[in-house]
């Protein structure tokens, strides 16, 4: 028998193989022959009067598919009344239509759904198609769900509830299992209400406070941030923000409710710190970052700006690296570092970094982690 038959691609057998294919879904579905009555909705073209060729082309292509034992066809009165699939041509439908058997778990998920708890029967057709609910038993991730549509559906649901306690609350205790977002999506679209029940959790960001400062700078790196809280030489002219790399890019990052401070330093400037933060209408503090000079430290800064829009890069920090890559040649490359999938930023609001440290970046094709400085 022919590996993949020429007819696959007919414009004419286009019913066949839907045919065909609905048969090995089945299988996949139950492990079991399933009969097919004829219809206008299985055969189409059996029902095209107007076209007898195309209807001979589909009853010679049944014919040829019985003679070689991939179907079985069922008359009654002289008429096609049944067709079924012959069990030892499963192998070679797969081999066609490219479709090879299920993997253990798609076969448990299959067969867990045949049985799954009434109340979310409803979702069946969306649950079929799942391939992102791994990990736990099917049967007890149905469970799961069932669980968590009659809390949906409860007086007793949370108003708010973050992914994490989501998680922990309806999938054993595991608070990372939602952290996948493609989990995460899936859920949104079997539980539309879900959406707004759901909170996001406050970024935690560490600030250092000092008296009389002038400006908040926000520091890429951990060990820079202890740095300069360490030996204190900015002249106590800055408040620091450890930016965690893209951490302090969040959109709510300036709302009451999307960031919870870690404070260090002078606690008596945590009011008028926090004032400037919440009120960007308000003319406070002076806003830099100091980072990586790399595409995504400069990304970085370019994200802040959405949420500072004032904001630039700090010049103290990025001259001694940028003399270290265009004067000297003291750096490391893309390809060195696999730094190869880094976004190049675009239209940064500093012109500085758009027109100084861009352009070195792009001409060098060096780059300098943030930590090489130490004497600041």
């Amino acid at each position: 028998m022919e590996h993949e038959p020429r007819w696959l691609t007919d414009e004419f057998a286009a019913d066949v193989v839907k045919l065909l294919r609905s048969f090995v879904i089945s299988y996949n579905s139950n492990r079991k022959l399933s009969r097919k009555k004829v219809t206008r909705s299985l055969l189409p073209s059996l029902y095209l009067f107007a076209e007898e060729d195309r209807r001979t082309y589909v009853l010679e292509l049944l014919s040829y598919l019985q003679k070689e034992s991939i179907l079985f066809l069922i008359e009654q009165d002289g008429e096609l009344n049944y067709i079924q699939l012959v069990e030892s041509a499963i192998p070679n439908l797969r081999c066609w239509l490219n479709m090879p058997e299920l993997d253990a778990f798609s076969m448990n998920w299959h067969n867990a759904i045949l049985n799954m708890p009434k109340n979310i029967s409803h979702l069946h057709e969306l649950l079929m198609n799942v391939t992102c609910l791994d990990v736990y038993n099917p049967s007890d991730i149905l469970v799961s769900l069932s669980n968590l549509y009659d809390f949906l559906q409860s007086d007793l649901s949370l108003k708010f509830i973050s992914w994490r306690q989501l998680s922990a609350h309806f999938f054993y205790g595991d608070s990372k299992y939602l952290d996948s977002a493609m989990r995460r999506s899936f859920l949104l679209v079997l539980f539309p209400t879900l959406e707004v029940k759901i909170s996001d959790r406050p970024l935690q960001l560490s600030v250092f406070l000092v008296s009389d400062a002038e400006a908040v700078l926000f520091i890429e790196n951990w060990d820079t941030f202890l740095e300069l809280i360490n030996h204190n030489n900015l002249d106590n002219k800055y408040h620091l923000v450890y930016t965690a790399g893209f951490k302090a890019s969040a959109r709510n990052i300036r709302q009451e409710k999307g960031v919870h401070f870690f404070y260090g330093g002078d606690f008596s400037c945590i009011s008028q710190f926090e004032y400037a933060w919440f009120n960007s209408n308000i003319e406070g503090f002076e806003f830099y970052f100091w980072g990586d000079l790399d595409y995504s430290g400069l990304e970085i800064l370019n994200k802040l700006s959405i949420s500072f829009p004032n904001i630039k890069a700090w010049r103290r920090g990025y001259e001694k690296m940028l003399s270290s890559i265009s004067l000297a040649g003291y750096g490391h490359t893309a390809e060195q570092t696999k730094k190869e999938k880094q976004r190049i930023p675009s239209d940064i609001s500093c012109e500085y970094a758009q027109n100084i440290l861009l352009p070195a970046l792009d001409k060098t094709k060096l780059m300098l982690d943030q930590e090489w400085l130490l004497d600041i």
